[in-house]
């Protein structure tokens, strides 16, 4: 089975079949569970909502998708996960990270945490990147503040991960900077980075944001061999629900801040229960073949 979106292209069956179902063990340990998620604006004695009791769960070897429009708070909420959110604004509810709430953790054991058992992978690659640093530099340092290895076995190891994202030069690559490499070489340089300690979470946001419609396809696809090759968890942040659905075990529909639909995405393309996500199926005409 294969699916046909609104300009009449078909992508290849193998990468839009339908989610695999989900097991009893993956849905009764969750790697991450997140609880009644609020973000607020602090200013002097005022409090303005950017996210409002959001809750749900990633589990090992499985693929969430939350998706939304710009400005709906898909990015506030993962950055609230990492413990990363800017200081005017303050999280509460829960997110617990294998049992450890996450919201209440020191950040020693945040610092801990990401990069080792938690990554992110940023939109627009090239910019996220530290301009003045080679990338081979950039991906070994964090190898040797999270890994107990040596130079040499850090510069094996990412030329290897370089390698495993598809990158054609890997030592080309590792010797480059930021700016000579295209969008989508930049893009499989940064999920080397993200995956180089073998974390047991990733979270991609917006990972195929400012490229052409093959290469967001081929980062798509590159996640998932990677993650059937790990076994890691999956949250991928995207607007794109057309891309997203030939990968989502479960989606998340965020709009203004809220979750309006939760639940396993073969259920919600047969039968969308919000008019926000039967709006969204409809602007990208996707049917099935």
């Amino acid at each position: 089975m294969a699916l046909e979106l609104g300009n009449g292209d078909n992508v290849r069956a193998e990468t839009c079949a339908l989610p695999r179902e989900i097991s009893d063990a993956q849905a009764a340990k969750p790697l991450l569970q997140i609880t009644d998620l609020s973000i607020d604006a602090v200013s002097e004695e005022i409090k303005t909502p950017i996210v409002q009791h959001v809750s749900f769960d990633v589990a090992a070897n499985e693929t969430l998708a939350l998706i939304g429009e710009s400005g709906s708070g898909k990015t506030m909420t993962a950055l609230a996960t990492l413990g990363l959110l800017p200081k005017n604004l303050h999280a509460s509810g829960a997110v617990n990270f294998k049992g450890v709430n996450l919201l209440a953790s020191a950040e020693s054991e945040l610092n801990r945490l990401r990069g080792r058992s938690l990554a992110l992978i940023f939109q627009n690659a090239k910019s996220a990147f530290n301009p003045t640093f080679r990338i081979g530099t950039q991906i070994t340092d964090v190898m040797r503040t999270h890994l107990i290895i040596t130079k040499k076995q850090a510069k094996e190891r990412a030329l290897d991960f370089l390698t495993k994202v598809g990158l054609p030069d890997p030592a080309s690559v590792f010797r480059a900077y930021p700016h000579q490499l295209s969008g989508g070489m930049a893009q499989r340089a940064m999920i080397a980075l993200g995956l180089s300690c073998n974390p047991e979470l990733v979270i991609a946001d917006e990972p195929t944001s400012a490229l052409d419609r093959k290469t967001q396809t081929e980062i798509v696809e590159l996640l998932q061999n990677m993650q059937r090759n790990h076994g890691f968890g999956l949250w991928l942040i995207s607007h794109n629900l057309a891309l997203i659905l030939t990968v989502a075990d479960k989606i998340a529909v965020m709009k203004e801040g809220r979750i309006v639909e939760y639940g396993l995405s073969a259920n919600m393309l047969a039968q969308p229960a919000d008019p926000y996500t039967r709006k969204l199926l409809n602007q990208t005409k996707i049917k099935l073949v």
